[in-house]
C-alpha cells in the first residue's frame, strides 16, 4: 500500500503540470480568437452638407464628389465587388445590399486615396440598402432633397466610380423620366448612363440636394433606376432599429426593384451579375446569415445527405408574401403585417396588385379586385402554402366622391415660410369657392384634387401671360412647378431669384421684383380652376 502510494505522489505534479498546461493552452488560445475578431465601430451623428442656394451643377458636382467614397467588397484574390457610397447624418455609409451582402472583406476609399475598414452595421435584400459603420468619416452628410416638386425631364445629375475607375469619381447627367413604386419604395426613372460601380452613389440635382440613390441600369444603360430619397429616408431608419445582417447565400430573390422592371416590360433573372460569384464563394462563408454577431438568425446548410432528403420530402407551410404592393400607391408593406388601407387616387376601377410568395410553391389568389364602387371595398390575398397553410392579406379601398356642388373657382393663400430649412414661397389652402365667393369644403380635398400647377412670371398680371401688367413693366414666364394633391406648395425663393436679372428688382410696386403666381387647380372630374396672386420680391 505504502509503495502504491509513493508512486501516486510521483505523477500528482506531473499530471498537474499537464492540466495547467491545456488550461493556459486554452487561455492563450482564447485570447489570440479575442485580437482577432475585431471590435465594434461605434458611429455617431456628422455634420450635413449646406444646399447651393442657387442652381450651379457645376459647383453642386463638385461638392458632392468630394464628400462620396467608393466601396470595394474583396470576395477572394479574383474577385471584387466595387460600388459607391455617401453618408447619411446619423452617422452610417449608406450603399446598396448587392454591393455588400456577398460576404467578404469591405474597404472604402476616399477622394484623397486614404482608405478605411468598416463594418457592415444593417442591410435589407429587398429594398436592396445597406448601412454599413465607419469610424470618424472624413466627409460630410448628404442633405436630402424633395423629390416630389422634382418635375419629369427635369435635369438629374448621378455621381459615382464606374467600372471600377481609378482616380476621381465620375459624373453623368440625364433626365427623370417617370415615377414608379412597389410597395412602399418609390423609384426615379432615369435616362442616363449608369454602370456597374454606380451602384450606391447620390442622384442629386443642380442645388446638391440629394434626390436619390443610384441602384440599376438596363444592360445597355438606357434606363437607370434610383430609390428615392423619401423612400430611402424611411429605410435608413429602419435598418437603424433593425440593426440585422443578411449574406447572400443563393439566387438573389425578387425583390422591389424586380417589380418595377417586369412592370416596364424589362425581365432579368440575374440582375447584377451574380451568379458566377455565387458559384464560385467560399461555402463556409457563404452559407450563414449572421444577424447582430451571432443574435436572432443563424442558418446553416448542414450539407448532411439524409438532412436534405428531410427537407426535400417535408412540405413548406410558409404562406406569406415577399412583396405586396398597388401600382402607384405606397401601402408601406411589411411581412409582420396582413392589413392595409388606401384611397383612389384616380378613380380606378381595377387596381394592379403585385403579390409574390416568400415560397415560390405557394398559391397566390387576388379577389375582389374588379368593378370597385364609392365607398368601401375589400381586396383580399390569398396565400396557401405546399401543407395547405393559409393566410390572407385584407386591402380596404376607399373610392371617394369626387363631384363637389357649386364650384366657381378657388381661393388661395400666399405667404413665405420656412420648408425644410429653405427660405420659401408658399402656396397654401387652395379652397373652392361658390359664385358668391364663399368656400366649400369637400370631405377631403384629396377626394376633388388631382393636380396643381403653378406657373411663377416676372410683372403683376391678372391672368395675363403675355404684354405688359398693370404698371406697365414687361410680363415674363419665369418657371412651372407641378405637385399631387396637397395642403401647402413649396417654391424655393433662391430657385425664382436665380431667373430674375437686376433690372426686375428696379420700378416695382414694393421696391422689388413683381411677381404673379398663376395656379391652375385640376380636379379628378369637374375640370380646372384659375387663381392669380402677385407678390413683391426683394433683392
Amino acid at each position: 500500500m505504502k509503495k502504491i502510494l509513493k508512486k501516486w505522489y510521483i505523477f500528482v505534479p506531473i499530471i498537474i503540470v499537464v492540466i495547467g498546461g491545456i488550461v493556459a493552452g486554452i487561455f492563450l488560445l482564447n485570447k489570440k480568437e479575442d485580437k482577432k475578431k475585431d471590435p465594434v465601430i461605434e458611429v455617431s451623428v456628422i455634420d450635413t452638407l449646406t444646399p447651393l442656394s442657387s442652381a450651379n451643377s457645376s459647383e453642386a458636382t463638385k461638392l458632392i464628389k468630394s464628400n462620396i467614397v467608393k466601396i470595394v467588397n474583396k470576395i477572394d484574390d479574383k474577385t471584387n465587388i466595387v460600388g459607391t457610397g455617401f453618408f447619411d447624418k446619423s452617422g452610417y455609409l449608406v450603399t446598396n445590399s448587392h454591393i455588400v451582402d456577398i460576404k467578404g472583406d469591405i474597404t472604402i476609399e476616399y477622394e484623397d486615396g486614404s482608405t478605411s475598414v468598416v463594418q457592415l452595421y444593417s442591410n435589407d435584400i429587398t429594398s436592396d440598402i445597406a448601412l454599413l459603420a465607419v469610424e470618424n468619416p472624413k466627409v460630410k452628410a448628404m442633405y436630402y432633397g424633395d423629390t416630389l416638386s422634382l418635375n419629369i425631364t427635369d435635369d438629374v445629375y448621378a455621381i459615382g466610380y464606374p467600372f471600377a475607375l481609378k482616380g476621381e469619381s465620375s459624373v453623368t447627367k440625364g433626365i427623370l423620366s417617370a415615377r414608379r413604386s412597389a410597395g412602399n419604395i418609390g423609384f426615379l426613372q432615369l435616362d442616363i448612363s449608369l454602370n456597374t460601380g454606380n451602384s450606391g452613389g447620390p442622384l442629386i440635382n443642380d442645388k446638391a440636394e440629394l434626390l436619390g440613390i443610384n441602384t440599376y441600369a438596363t444592360e445597355n444603360a438606357s434606363i437607370g433606376m434610383s430609390i428615392s430619397s423619401e423612400s430611402l429616408q424611411n429605410i435608413i431608419k429602419e435598418l437603424i432599429d433593425k440593426k440585422e445582417v443578411n449574406y447572400l447565400t443563393e439566387k438573389r430573390p425578387s425583390n422591389a426593384l424586380s417589380v418595377v422592371l417586369n412592370e416596364i416590360g424589362y425581365s432579368e433573372e440575374d440582375l447584377y451579375n451574380e451568379d458566377t460569384i455565387l458559384k464560385n464563394v467560399d461555402k463556409d462563408n457563404a452559407d450563414k446569415i449572421y444577424n447582430d454577431e451571432g443574435n436572432g438568425k443563424n442558418h446553416q446548410n448542414s450539407g448532411n445527405k439524409n438532412n436534405k432528403e428531410n427537407q426535400t420530402s417535408k412540405k413548406s407551410s410558409d404562406a406569406t408574401l415577399s412583396i405586396l404592393s398597388i401600382d402607384g400607391y405606397d401601402i408601406g408593406f411589411s411581412s409582420l403585417n396582413t392589413n392595409y388601407h388606401i384611397k383612389l387616387k384616380n378613380q380606378e376601377n381595377v387596381l394592379s396588385v403585385n403579390a409574390i410568395a416568400n415560397d415560390p410553391k405557394s398559391k397566390v389568389e387576388v379577389n375582389g379586385n374588379s368593378e370597385l364602387k364609392e365607398g368601401t371595398n375589400i381586396i383580399l390575398i390569398k396565400v396557401t402554402a405546399e401543407d395547405s397553410t393559409v393566410n390572407e392579406y385584407k386591402i380596404t379601398v376607399t373610392k371617394p366622391i369626387t363631384y363637389l356642388d357649386g364650384i366657381a373657382g378657388i381661393l388661395c393663400s400666399l405667404d413665405v415660410q420656412k420648408y425644410n430649412g429653405v427660405n420659401s414661397f408658399q402656396i397654401a389652402g387652395c379652397d373652392f369657392i361658390d359664385s358668391d365667393r364663399v368656400r366649400i369644403y369637400p370631405p377631403s380635398e384629396a377626394d376633388i384634387v388631382k393636380s396643381v400647377k403653378i406657373d411663377v412670371y416676372k410683372g403683376w398680371n391678372d391672368g395675363n401671360v403675355t404684354g405688359n401688367d398693370t404698371n406697365g413693366k414687361p410680363i415674363g414666364f419665369l418657371k412651372s412647378y407641378t405637385f399631387g394633391s396637397s395642403y401647402s406648395y413649396n417654391i424655393p425663393l433662391a430657385d425664382i431669384r436665380a431667373l430674375l436679372a437686376d433690372e426686375d428688382y428696379e420700378g416695382g410696386v414694393y421696391e422689388g421684383a413683381d411677381l404673379t403666381f398663376r395656379i391652375a387647380l385640376t380636379t379628378r372630374n369637374q375640370g380646372t380652376f384659375y387663381s392669380s396672386m402677385p407678390w413683391g420680391l426683394s433683392k
